[in-house]
């Protein structure tokens, strides 16, 4: 007996039965007892599909015990990550406020430091300055224009830091006067380097005056020995001498080698 015809979607329980009760022509058997025959294969199939639904529902049942407790383990999984993320995300907020603390706090150190050590530099220069005042006149004296410059300049770096002492504006003058003194020695040898294209010397000059803030004073000397050169060229042509005889009154050559100095200087 065909039963797979059972599973069909489609099964028509009528034609089903007429199919199963047609007999062939030759058979001895009649109708009735081939469908007693039929009614007890049924019979022991649907048994054997009891025994089958039986056996697989006992074990869904035993088996969904073991379903339910691996889901409540997952939840139960599930809710402690989600304190564990609570208890991080408190940890993290807790860190952020000592971290921007203590970085407040060593802001604050850092101010105090740089003020301590301004301090100390402004003390420092002040001892250095009542030091220097009494070292520049003894040098002056000497006429040695290379420690004169290095104590001048000293003296300005100095002055540079103390500019919020009470008596700045009476330190200022005094190494004002010390300049204009120091001047009046460098301005003939500045003069002389320039007319003599000596670059060596012009740039040691230039540096003095440039640790004296006074760049601005070369470029006068500059333009004076400039003009000097001219007028002694229009003189030469005037007079009607040879203005190349040795090139010595050429404008165009005779501060070129230096005027390379004065510039940089100045962009300094």
């Amino acid at each position: 007996m065909d039963i797979s015809k059972f599973s069909d979607p489609d099964f028509d329980v009528k034609e089903w039965v007429n199919g199963a009760l047609r007999l062939p022509k030759d058979s001895k058997t009649s109708v009735d007892a081939h469908a007693s025959m039929l009614v007890m294969k049924l019979q022991l199939f649907i048994q054997e599909v009891n025994n089958v639904l039986e056996e697989t529902g006992g074990q869904v049942v035993q088996s969904l015990p073991r379903i339910l407790r691996d889901v409540e383990a997952v939840r139960q999984e599930a809710l402690l990550l989600r304190d564990q993320m609570l208890v991080v995300k408190e940890d993290i907020k807790k860190v952020e406020t000592e971290t921007l603390h203590s970085m407040q706090r060593l802001v604050e150190l850092d101010s105090v430091k740089t003020r301590m050590q301004d301090t100390q530099q402004a003390l420092q220069e002040a001892d250095n300055w009542a030091t220097l005042v009494l070292d520049v006149e003894q040098v002056f004296e000497t006429q040695d224009v290379d420690q004169i410059s290095e104590k001048v300049i000293r003296m300005q770096q100095s002055l540079n830091v103390l500019h919020d002492v009470p008596d700045y504006e009476d330190r200022r003058k005094l190494l004002e006067s010390l300049k204009n003194r120091l001047e009046a020695l460098l301005s003939p040898k500045l003069i002389t380097s320039f007319n003599n294209h000596n670059t060596i010397d012009a740039q040691r000059l230039v540096d003095v005056f440039k640790g004296m803030e006074r760049e601005g004073r070369v470029k006068e000397y500059y333009i004076q020995c400039h003009k000097l050169c001219y007028l002694m060229y229009s003189s030469i042509i005037s007079s009607g001498e040879s203005p190349i005889s040795d090139g010595s009154f050429l404008p165009s050559q005779s501060l070129s080698s230096i005027s390379s100095v004065v510039c940089v200087s100045s962009e300094r």
